[in-house]
């Protein structure tokens, strides 16, 4: 579970924070997903993820590396309480209650910034809908091998994504290679 700078009571008091401000009580895979959003977008923006987790490539997109016993240690530690919920499915979905509440002073003015947005843009989606929104997310895809799951997600491919072309860079070069001092160089390169 750990990665280069991981802060356990960050890690702690991130997911308080969220199980707070949440607009509803998040099953565990949105929870989940409500992390690596909030790393994912602060490391993005500053270089820096929040908790410093290290997440894996499993079938339903990323995921703290080895959730189940990172979620069990906080009930243990009186962190958390968990329950089983109905979910209107066959499973009962997982969901973790705080029992504390978090520590601001743990977070800098850009994390809870981070943390904020996160969660208006996520508090509310299901935890269906996150997770098909992970796996468009390149990290996941790049790192994601059904024969062998649980994958590293290096911090390095948040970043990565941003330098992919969009929509606005491909028609810059289209209007580039238009001009006629480009097509001039493209057709001296195919006489040589």
């Amino acid at each position: 579970m750990v990665a280069q700078n991981f802060d356990d009571r960050k890690f702690q008091n991130t997911v308080l924070y969220i199980l707070k401000n949440a607009p509803r009580t998040p099953g565990v895979t949105q929870l989940l997903k409500m992390l690596y959003f909030s790393d994912r977008e602060h490391y993005r923006a500053y270089l820096a993820p929040i908790t410093g987790a290290e997440y894996v490539a499993i079938e339903r997109g990323p995921v703290v590396n080895n959730y189940k016993q990172v979620f069990a240690n906080l009930v243990r530690q009186g962190v958390l309480d968990e329950r089983q919920v109905s979910s209107g499915m066959a499973n009962l979905k997982t969901e973790y209650l705080p029992r504390l509440d978090p520590d601001l002073s743990m977070f800098t003015d850009s994390e809870i910034r981070t943390l904020d947005a996160v969660i208006a843009e996520c508090g509310n989606a299901s935890g269906n809908w996150l997770s098909e929104k992970s796996h468009q997310d390149g990290p996941w895809t790049f790192a994601w091998n059904p024969s062998d799951q649980g994958r590293s997600i290096p911090y390095i491919l948040f970043r990565w994504l941003d330098n992919l072309p969009d929509e606005r860079d491909i028609e810059m070069a289209r209007a580039r290679v238009a001009q006629a001092d480009v097509a001039a160089a493209f057709a001296a390169l195919q006489t040589a």
